[in-house]
This record gives structure tokens, sequence and C-alpha cells, in this order.
């Protein structure tokens, strides 16, 4: 699993992601992204953050309508 999820990171990387947020299980069963943030240049992300972040957002975007 891990070998899978950090090719998809690297594969990521060279697409010019600034982040890789993990979704579903995969931050669960993969201690929360530790192992995988050692292998890629990138933050990682269990993909909480990203889900607060993006309802914060959208939450200032109302706000301001």
């Amino acid at each position: 699993m891990y070998r899978k999820i950090t090719q998809t990171g690297q594969m990521a990387e060279k697409l010019g992601a600034k982040i890789l947020g993990l979704g579903a299980f995969t931050s669960v069963v993969g201690d929360a992204g530790v192992t995988i943030s050692k292998q890629l240049d990138i933050p990682v992300t269990t993909g909480d953050s990203y889900t607060i972040a993006t309802a914060v957002e959208a939450t200032l975007k109302a706000a301001q309508q």
C-alpha cells in the first residue's frame, strides 16, 4: 500500500501538485501519511485538514456574499 501511494504522490509531484491529501482509509491504515511524507518532496496531509480548510474558505466566501 505504501508503495502505491508513494508512486501516486511522486506522479502528482511531477504534474505540479503542491500537497498530497490522503483520503478514505489511506490515512488510517497508512500511519496518517508519516511514512509516505518521508518519500515525497511535497507535504502530505490526512485529508482532514484539507477538508477543514475548504470548509472555512467556503464559509468566508458565503459570509461575504
